[in-house]
Order: C-alpha cells, then sequence, then structure tokens
C-alpha cells in the first residue's frame, strides 16, 4: 500500500498514462520437460524513478481514479511489443474488476490487432491477486465469455493477497502460478516440498498446469520438476528483457540434472514423483557429526551417504548409528572415524525414473529380512533424494483405487475420465498428437445372433489387438464403452498402424463366427425392423484427427472432431481408416 501521495506524484502518474511513458518487458515461462520456452509474461514499467516499479505505477494509478487507463495502456503495449510470429503464448497482467470493465472486451480485441500474428487462443489472461472477487457466480460469467472467445485463464501468485483456494476451485483456471514464496529453499524445506507435492496432486485433479515463479536456484528447479512441476518461472532462466525468442540461457538448461515427468495423467508416474528433499553427508564424515546431525534432525531416521563427486554410496540409520555409539566404548573408540565403516554399502538404491510398480517389484524382492522404511533415489548414481516405502505403497494403493474406480470393467483400459485428462493435458502443454475413434462394423448383429458372451469376446479381441500395435511408453488407449476405443497416439503419424489394426482385427474376429458364416461372409439376422438383413462378418472403422492444440481448446473439441471422423469412416464399405483433414 502506497502512503501519503502527493499532489505532485498524483500529478506524474497522470502524465505518464496521458503521455504513454509505459513499456513492457517480458520473462520466460520455461518447459523443463521440452527445455524451451513454451510463453512469455509481460511485465510493465514505468519512466525511471520512484514509478518504475508496477506495484508503485499502479497504487498512484489507483488513488487516481485512472486504474482502468493504466490496464487498458500496458495491455495495448505489452500485445503491441510482442514478438508473435513464435508459437509462445502470452501471459497478461490483468485486475479482475478490469474484466468487468464495459469497454475491457473492446480494448483487448484492439490491443490484440495491433500485432498480426496474435489471437486470443495464444492469450493467457493472467489475474492478478491483488483484488477480492466478492460474487465468484457473476465472475465466472464473465470469464466464460472471455474463454469462448479463446482467452486462457491464469491466476497469479497462489498464496498472496486474496489469492487462495478459493479462487482457484470457483474459476478453474488453465493455470495456477505459485508464489516465489512457496518454493524458495524448497531443496531443503520439507514441509514446502510436501506443500507442494499436494498443489501437484490438486492440480491434477482439477486439470489446471502449475507454474512455479521465482525460481532462483538450480536446487530449486532440480526437485520442482521431480515432483511433477513442469512450468517455470524466474531469474535461474532469464530475467526480464525486450526481446523474445525460442532459446534463452541455453547454457543453463545443460546443467540442469532432470528427471523426465509423465505427460499423461492416466499412465503410471516414476518414483521421482515421490521424493522427499534430505540432505546427504559425505561418507567420510565423523561418526560423531553424523550423531549430531540424528539429534539435530529428530525425525530424520536415515542418512544418505554420497562420495565426493554426489554418487550415491550408501545409507545409515538412526538405530544402526547409536547401536555402534552406545556400546562400551563405542564413543571412545568410534567417534572420530568416517561413518562409511558403520554405513549400510549395499543399500537399495532405484534410479529416478523407475515406475511405482518396478519400484515396489525391488523393494519387496530386496534381501533384507524386514522391509526397510526408505530407500536412495539416484540419477546415473548420481543422489537425487529418499523415498519413504510407506508413501510407495500408500501410492500404489490409490493409484489401483483410482484405475479400478475409472476403468472399463471388461477390458481393464481407461475410461471417459482418464481419457478427457490426458486430452486435456496435451492440450494445455500445446503437444503434436493424433486421436483415433474406432469401432466396429456390424458388431450388433453379431452379438444378437450370437450372444452377449460372444460380443464380449470380440470387444476384448479388439482391445488386445490394438495393445499390441500400440506402444506403451508413448501412446494411450482408452475404451469408451461398448465397442469404441480411443487411441491417442504421439510422436509419429499412425496411419499405418491404424490400416494394421483393422487389418489384424477383421482376420482374428472371423474366429468367432461359425463355418456357415465364414463361408457366406456373414450372417442373416432381424434389423431394428423386424426384417431379415444380411450382415457381413465384423470389420473396423477407425476416425483419425489430427487436433490443432493453438485452436483446439477443450477435450470435448477434439472428441466431436474424432467422432466426425469415425462417421465418415463408418461410410467406407469394408471398414478402413478415414483422416480426417480438419484440424479444429
Amino acid at each position: 500500500m502506497v502512503h501519503a501521495i502527493s499532489t505532485n506524484n498524483l500529478s506524474n502518474i497522470q502524465d505518464i498514462v496521458q503521455n504513454r511513458q509505459v513499456y513492457s518487458v517480458y520473462q520466460a515461462i520455461v518447459d523443463t520437460q521440452t527445455m524451451s520456452v513454451t510463453a512469455y509474461e509481460a511485465l510493465s514499467r514505468g519512466p525511471d524513478g520512484l514509478l518504475h516499479n508496477p506495484l508503485a505505477l499502479f497504487d498512484h494509478a489507483h488513488c487516481a481514479g485512472i486504474t482502468a487507463e493504466l490496464e487498458f495502456l500496458c495491455v495495448e503495449l505489452a500485445c503491441t511489443s510482442f514478438d508473435a510470429s513464435l508459437k509462445q503464448r502470452l501471459f497478461l497482467n490483468i485486475h479482475p474488476q478490469i474484466l468487468l470493465h464495459p469497454s475491457c472486451k473492446s480494448k483487448l480485441l484492439e490491443s490484440i490487432k495491433t500485432n498480426p500474428a496474435l489471437c486470443p487462443k495464444n492469450i493467457v489472461l493472467e489475474l492478478s491477486e491483488r483484488e477480492s472477487i466478492e460474487d465468484f457466480d457473476s465472475f465466472r460469467a464473465v470469464l466464460a465469455d472471455y474463454r469462448d472467445m479463446g482467452f486462457g485463464i491464469a491466476i497469479d501468485d497462489l498464496g498472496a493477497a486474496y489469492c487462495g483456494l478459493q479462487r482457484w476451485l470457483e474459476l478453474k483456471p488453465e493455470f495456477i502460478k505459485i508464489d516465489r514464496h512457496f518454493i524458495q529453499n524448497i531443496h531443503v524445506n520439507k514441509e514446502k516440498a510436501d506443500f507442494m507435492r499436494g498443489l501437484v496432486s490438486l492440480a491434477a485433479t482439477t486439470q489446471s498446469e502449475l507454474i512455479v515463479e521465482g525460481v532462483e536456484l538450480r536446487d530449486e528447479a532440480e526437485l520442482l520438476h521431480n515432483l511433477g512441476v513442469r512450468l517455470m518461472q524466474g531469474y535461474y532462466f532469464h530475467r526480464p528483457g525486450k526481446t523474445v525468442g525460442s532459446h534463452i540461457d541455453k547454457y543453463r538448461f545443460g546443467e540442469l540434472n532432470l528427471v523426465p515427468s509423465e505427460h499423461d495423467l492416466a499412465k503410471n508416474h516414476n518414483i521421482a514423483d515421490l521424493i522427499i528433499p534430505c540432505n546427504a553427508l559425505d561418507c567420510n564424515t565423523r561418526l560423531d557429526q553424523v550423531i549430531e546431525h540424528f539429534h539435530t534432525h529428530k525425525n530424520l531416521n536415515a542418512i544418505p551417504l554420497i562420495d565426493g563427486n554426489g554418487l550415491a554410496l550408501g545409507i545409515i540409520t538412526r538405530r544402526q548409528a547409536l547401536d555402534v555409539y552406545t556400546r562400551e566404548f563405542g564413543r571412545e573408540l568410534n567417534s572420530r572415524k568416517p561413518v562409511r565403516h558403520f554405513m549400510d554399502h549395499t543399500p537399495l538404491i532405484i534410479d529416478a525414473a523407475t515406475s511405482f510398480e518396478a519400484a515396489s517389484h525391488q523393494l519387496t524382492n530386496n534381501s533384507e529380512e524386514d522391509l526397510i522404511q526408505e530407500f536412495i533415489v539416484s540419477n546415473d548414481r548420481r543422489y537425487v533424494g529418499i523415498v519413504k516405502t510407506i508413501d510407495l505403497l500408500r501410492t500404489i494403493t490409490e493409484q489401483q483405487i483410482r484405475s479400478a474406480r475409472y476403468a472399463n470393467p471388461l477390458t481393464l483400459l481407461p475410461g471417459n475420465v482418464p481419457i478427457d485428462e490426458t486430452i486435456s493435458k496435451l492440450l494445455r502443454q500445446r503437444a503434436d498428437f493424433w486421436v483415433a475413434y474406432c469401432d466396429i462394423n456390424n458388431f450388433k448383429a453379431f452379438n444378437d445372433a450370437y450372444g452377449y458372451s460372444q460380443g464380449d469376446i470380440a470387444i476384448t479381441v479388439l482391445a488386445d489387438v490394438i495393445k499390441a500395435h500400440c506402444d506403451s511408453a508413448v501412446d494411450f488407449v482408452g475404451h469408451v464403452g461398448g465397442d469404441d476405443f480411443i487411441i491417442v497416439f504421439q510422436i509419429r503419424v499412425p496411419e499405418d498402424e491404424c490400416a494394421a489394426i483393422c487389418f489384424d482385427f477383421q482376420s482374428k474376429v472371423l474366429a468367432l463366427y461359425d463355418d456357415t458364416a465364414i463361408q457366406n461372409g456373414g450372417i442373416s439376422t432381424l434389423d431394428r425392423q423386424g426384417h431379415s438383413t444380411f450382415y457381413a462378418t465384423m470389420s473396423l472403422s477407425i476416425g483419425l484427427v489430427h487436433p490443432d492444440a493453438m485452436t483446439v481448446t477443450s477435450a470435448h473439441a477434439v472428441s466431436a472432431l474424432a467422432s466426425d471422423a469415425k462417421k465418415e469412416a463408418k461410410k467406407l464399405s469394408d471398414g478402413g481408416v478415414y483422416r480426417s483433414r480438419r484440424r479444429h
């Protein structure tokens, strides 16, 4: 809050706005999974002096009653100066109340038109946390109007001022920006790490993307990424400047020791998601110093031990250390000896990219009679952190419950909720992907003639054929219901795979017909009007679409594209693949 603003300062802010003495700088938002710049946030600056700082600038504008004028000026200049020939999105800071201003929509659209390469679909409105929202119902209606035009919505600085979980849950933004306070020194603060892990989980549930602000240290960036945060912003990556580009401070990316994060909510995450920050000690640390470390950290059960290169060598538990130290003459004989003499030289060390299931298998096959309480996580043997066994077991249990809840009971493949989650996240990432909608031709006739149990077998045959032709590491297979399946392909054009799926299904499903039907090429059964009709043996139709993630904004829109493509595929006489040219 600005105190005792003089008449002279009020006159200054009016002159600044009238003479357009404001300019924009841009700070990169980095995707640490693809090591690229995915967006820029426009930050406004005033002339040199007191009002150079944006907080002071807007505080003075508020006192002078010209907040809206300043807001519209900043938006216009941010759009005009932005090099939108690139594919990065532009984040525009805006106060929530300004969106209710009768001129806001027209001013915003006019500003965008100043840059021919800009459009609402690559603009994200970043709602400032400095004002409260009294009527969420009315404000949601306003946001819906902007969303319909294509704008994305972000909430700025979660946890600062008025911005909290209520705003998140009520407004359902595409992006949530986390205040610097919650990530500062997160690599040495277990409470902050646990809090961030909870936010990552909540973001997945609400289909929002987290962006952490104020990342200044390499250790912060590494831990955040390994907790599941992909999008980051801060001085470690890029200081605000007047120019934008696809590459900034590239050398920093090479320094990061990042564990690849999963792009797909329906897939299994890896063990890195459960890492707890825990400072390791050098294996040459004296035993008495290790004991002191345990006394200082009351909740610490074990200490990982590393060599001078950061490689994980062993671990020592509190019980092991105290057992050596408290035995007769233990202190006198051992206190000054390096802890490497007493550590467990063969601890369980699991690579950070290991899946939950594989980690659980390694854990239960460990030669120890007693189940260990925690194990070391490394990346190419370089120490990363520890994972508590109870956290792994709890996560696997929760994952199994969730999978069972949303899986199709016949094929056990993910159902509608995971399908929508996967596509929604790919859209938020602006990923390049294809969607194939698979539907069996003449399935109802077969089901009526041979019975539902044989119909179920036909569906499982299709599920097996699809899985055989998909790469489980990158492709997603979902079962919408009945004889409808969805495949989400990445990395490659999947037309050949889809054709192979059609061919294999049509060949294998013949085994479900009797000899007469095979000889005749089909069966005769009653149609919906009760007339005897001939139906050829089952075949498969696949509608294939390649959504444009820059223009398609929802999983529902992708579903509509895929449904239309499937309808065209159903018109093919013997089934097959129809590749739609529509991308939005």
